[in-house]
């Protein structure tokens, strides 16, 4: 029941999170086994991956979660008190202080803002030294390289807004350069 005593639904949802400081470096070995075991007990699924930002070059969290949830959106005060609350703090008087940020949005389902493109852009420092993955779930390497795929087509980069070919799509790209660029020269249906 919510406060107006109508009946809430839960539901599962995807959110994309971004955990890091104000100012520098977040201190990832400090919060790591802590954010495992939030994982853990609150998702269905999550995923994140250590990077480094491009304008600051800050070192934070950027994850994609599933969880199901009453209304719509991941309570990030208690995500700052699961990864930052000293261990003897009581949540009722804990004040986060403001150096640590968390932020949540639910994903919209276009482009890079889906379950699997979220899994590509947090992917995306993962040739460099300081990537590490937290995770829980049952995430497997074929949505870790679809991930990667939609990050090609949709993230920073020579690649963004062109079509990937791989495996999967190979055929497809050529029927339709075949029908865009070709088909005018040899007047037959396409393929």
């Amino acid at each position: 029941m919510n406060k107006k005593g109508r009946k809430t639904v839960e539901r599962e949802l995807e959110f994309s999170i971004t955990i890091g400081k104000a100012h520098g470096d977040l201190n990832v070995s400090k919060i790591k086994a802590r954010l495992q075991r939030w994982l853990d007990e609150n998702c269905i699924v999550g995923f994140f991956g250590v990077e480094r930002g491009s304008n600051l070059a800050h070192l934070h969290l950027q994850g994609v979660i599933r969880r199901t949830v009453a209304g719509g959106a991941v309570n990030t005060k208690d995500l700052k008190f699961a990864l930052f609350a000293p261990l003897d703090a009581s949540k009722a008087t804990y004040k986060c202080p403001r150096e640590n940020i968390v932020t949540s949005t639910q994903l919209t389902g276009q482009k890079l803002h889906t379950w699997h493109g979220m899994l590509g852009y947090c992917q995306k420092d993962k040739m460099e030294a300081h990537y590490q993955v937290i995770k829980t779930g049952n995430i497997s390497d074929e949505d870790l390289s679809i991930g990667c795929d939609l990050y090609c087509q949709y993230g920073n980069g020579d690649l963004k807004n062109k079509s990937v070919i791989s495996v999967h799509t190979v055929f497809e790209r050529c029927n339709t350069f075949y029908k865009l660029k070709m088909q005018k020269f040899f007047n037959r249906p396409s393929i």
